[in-house]
């Protein structure tokens, strides 16, 4: 049996010839299905989107189309991301700092840069992830 696949531009969704009656069955088939041409089976069934694009129809037929762009939100999240990983990152840096300082066998350089990376970490603390994407993240000290 040849393959052959519909695309419903209701559900932005694939159905496979071969299982059409299962569809039909489970009242799941969209009454809006056509068949694929060959172009746009190979273009767009089982594929990975291009970068910046998702799948979508265009007068019925899928279609690859622009990723709206990140809500307010999104871009939050990614921020608070970004800072969580910036002050893991500053931890990691001056674990082994703390822990010499602790004991009293912290050199005076070690301790200069501890003291660096603190004041990076109380920087970071302080960015107001909610002005995403606009933030100036504050710039790492030399390690």
């Amino acid at each position: 049996m040849e393959l052959i696949i519909f695309y419903s531009p209701s559900v932005n969704g694939f159905y496979d010839s071969r299982l059409l009656n299962e569809y039909k069955a489970g009242n799941s088939l969209p009454g809006d299905i056509t068949e694929m041409t060959s172009d746009e089976v190979s273009r767009y069934y089982m594929t990975v989107p291009p970068a910046g694009k998702k799948l979508g129809a265009l007068n019925g037929r899928p279609s690859w189309m622009d990723l709206p762009p990140p809500t307010q939100e999104q871009l939050v999240a990614a921020a608070e991301q970004q800072k969580a990983a910036l002050l893991v990152e500053a931890q990691a840096t001056i674990s082994l700092w703390q822990t010499e300082l602790q004991l009293g066998i912290i050199s005076d350089d070690d301790k200069a840069s501890l003291i660096a990376w603190m004041n990076y970490i109380k920087a970071v603390q302080a960015v107001d992830t909610s002005a995403a994407p606009d933030i100036n993240w504050p710039e790492k000290p030399e390690a």
